[in-house]
């Protein structure tokens, strides 16, 4: 009896602590920016990229929680810029997606963490985002912020296209970086709950015997 309360412990304990690990699991590669693509410096392995003039890795080394890189997109250009990936997802699971940013932003000049979810086919089945603006309460040129957003993926979602994007006037004086990027189901898999549920039905029957 001793060895099987053991092996249930042992059992439990490891799927405890998968569950945690999935939990806090980022679905983004390279979210801090740091790895560079095959593209130069200014690429970001695993990030696909608007406009690789406006859109780019920045050195800035020194800062604490931050790296040596972080991700800058520039206002050369009146247009919507970003940087994207798309990874699997699930419908009905609760998905939060947050990026620190810091910038000089003028009057109606957008930073944005962006959610679309999309089907098989790559069909947008509805977008979510947070705004990063110079009104916010919060702002601060070159200060940074964390913007986050928490979205139930609806029915018949397989995929979500992350972005760190921005809408700026194309004037020359403004800019935004951001960093850490991260998109994070929550909460994890219940099926691993169902496997501790599973063990202990196991453990029932073993003592039965």
């Amino acid at each position: 009896m001793r060895n099987t309360l053991a092996s249930i412990g042992k059992l439990s304990m490891g799927v405890l602590i998968a569950c945690t690990g999935m939990a806090s699991a980022n679905l983004l590669t390279n979210g801090d920016f740091e790895t560079q693509g095959s593209g130069g410096t200014d690429d970001a392995a695993g990030w696909f990229r608007t406009n690789p003039s406006i859109v780019g890795r920045y050195n800035e080394a020194g800062q604490a929680g931050h790296g040596d890189w972080e991700l800058l997109l520039q206002d050369n250009e009146d247009a919507w810029h970003w940087a994207s990936q798309i990874v699997p997802a699930t419908a009905g699971v609760e998905y939060t997606a947050s990026i620190q940013m810091k910038g000089v932003l003028q009057a109606g000049e957008i930073g944005y963490v962006f959610m679309d979810f999309k089907d098989s086919g790559g069909a947008s089945l509805g977008s979510e985002w947070s705004e990063y603006l110079s009104s916010d309460a919060d702002y601060g040129d070159f200060v940074w912020v964390t913007r986050t957003k928490v979205a139930t993926a609806p029915a018949g979602t397989t995929q979500i296209e992350f972005r760190a994007m921005t809408k700026l006037d194309g004037k020359g004086d403004s800019g935004v970086w951001m960093d850490n990027a991260e998109l994070v189901p929550e909460p994890a898999t219940m099926g691993l709950f169902g496997l501790m549920g599973g063990a202990m039905l196991w453990a029932r029957k073993r003592f039965k015997r």
